[in-house]
């Protein structure tokens, strides 16, 4: 099933557009040998869609410092709003699956020594679910 909004090129292999609907929508990928015309691959994962709407500030807010990028084990994440008491962040790896979900008030410096190095979505939101601010970062050793 592909996401409402969405076009799949099956010449291409990109997924295009413009979402519509929110959500998670299981993706099956067959990957076709065109010189002995079989299936050599089957990938199964989620698509995780967000709406435009709810992906928050294209610039960095003042008052949100996230740092350093990159980062080896502990990150630093500092809000300094007042109208806002209760944080969440989400971690997401490249591909879109959540991996780590805190709740913090003011600052929180969590360990993610574990994760594996490469590219990481950080998603901060507000205790109503409101997305204050995404950010990419990356784990190197």
């Amino acid at each position: 099933m592909i996401p409402e909004g969405f076009a799949f090129d099956s010449i291409t292999g990109l997924l295009t557009g413009t979402p519509t609907q929110a959500g998670s929508f299981p993706c099956i990928i067959l990957a076709l040998d065109s010189v002995m015309n079989w299936y050599t691959d089957i990938i199964y994962e989620d698509i995780i869609v967000v709406l435009p709407t709810e992906t928050g500030n294209i610039d960095k807010p003042k008052e949100i410092n996230i740092y350093p990028n990159p980062f080896n084990t502990v990150l630093n994440i500092d809000i300094a709003r007042p109208d806002v008491q209760e944080c969440q962040l989400e971690i997401y790896t490249s591909n879109g699956k959540l991996i780590r979900k805190m709740v913090f008030s003011g600052s929180i410096k969590p360990d993610l020594s574990k994760l594996k190095n490469g590219l990481y979505m950080l998603r901060v939101l507000d205790s109503e679910g409101k997305v204050l601010y995404n950010e990419r970062m990356i784990k190197g050793s």
